[in-house]
């Protein structure tokens, strides 16, 4: 096979680059929403996560508790199922993992959903926006704010069309200290 030498010529590789070529993980993505459910779940096995969920969830209302876990024990089974593979992988994730925090995408608690209407609603992707926002305050002042970086995306929604939202960026680790933080806070709600 012949080289394309017009590729070639449109790419480079900067030496500074190479090492980061070579780690490249793929982040754990988190709602930041979810973060409520990680920061509630610091000292708690992930069935009682998931039974604090289920309770959350039914508090909701009808329609809500429907979309999240259907209407059958096999639903129900498999949003545990989810939602414990989420809170596990991300415990056992090194404090330099890359993170992902989202708003208004989906992660490993929205892939367990029955349904997942609510998921992808407007209303939803505002009150990410308010946990991106606590989150950068908590960073800040905790001194780790030049560990975050905010990337302005664009994410479809089934009521609204396509909106401009902020992802951040960071490790496992900031993340882990920033939910120390929030933990505190909803302990003391």
């Amino acid at each position: 096979m012949k080289e394309d030498s017009s590729f070639r010529k449109h790419v480079s590789f900067l030496p500074e680059k190479v090492e980061t070529l070579m780690d490249y993980r793929k982040p754990f993505v988190i709602r930041s929403h979810h973060l409520v459910n990680l920061a509630g779940a610091s000292g708690f096995s992930p069935r009682d996560i998931v039974e604090g969920t289920l309770v959350a969830v039914g508090m909701e209302g009808h329609d809500y508790f429907t979309d999240v876990l259907g209407s059958t024990p096999v639903h129900v089974a498999r949003f545990e199922a989810s939602l414990t593979e989420f809170f596990t992988t991300f415990d056992k994730l090194p404090d330099d993992y890359p993170v992902k925090l989202v708003a208004g995408q989906k992660d490993g608690v929205c892939s367990g959903c029955a349904i997942g209407k609510h998921c992808s609603e407007k209303i939803n992707l505002l009150g990410d926006q308010l946990f991106l926002a606590d989150f950068d305050a908590v960073s800040e002042a905790l001194g780790l704010a030049d560990q975050v970086t905010f990337e302005l995306e664009y994410v479809d929604t089934s009521d609204s069309g396509r909106v401009k939202t902020l992802s951040a960026f960071t490790t496992a680790g900031v993340t882990r200290s920033v939910l120390g933080v929030l933990s505190k806070q909803f302990k003391d709600l």
